[in-house]
């Protein structure tokens, strides 16, 4: 896996889109694993769902429980007060 420092993703974001839709790209922050970007073809076979596109992501740090809950598709963070609704 191609792994990348926050600070080169930040400034060569295009690429790292690039080199995401065809493999997933490892970013780290300080030498340490922080996210993994993947074409979102990838995350729909991973987790058997749709990607819900047009929603903007929230800005918290995702816990365990988090990405349970998206893993069960159901909105995380400020976007549940919102869908709620």
């Amino acid at each position: 896996m191609k792994a990348m420092s926050a600070r080169e993703a930040k400034h060569h974001f295009g690429q790292l889109l690039d080199d995401a839709r065809a493999a997933p790209v490892l970013v780290e922050k300080h030498g340490r694993p922080v996210v993994v970007v993947l074409a979102v073809e990838e995350y729909e076979r991973l987790t058997g769902k749709l990607a819900r596109r047009g929603q903007t992501p929230s800005r918290h740090r995702s816990s365990d429980s988090d990405i349970a809950r998206l893993k069960n598709d159901k909105p995380v963070g400020p976007l549940s007060i919102e869908l709620a609704k």
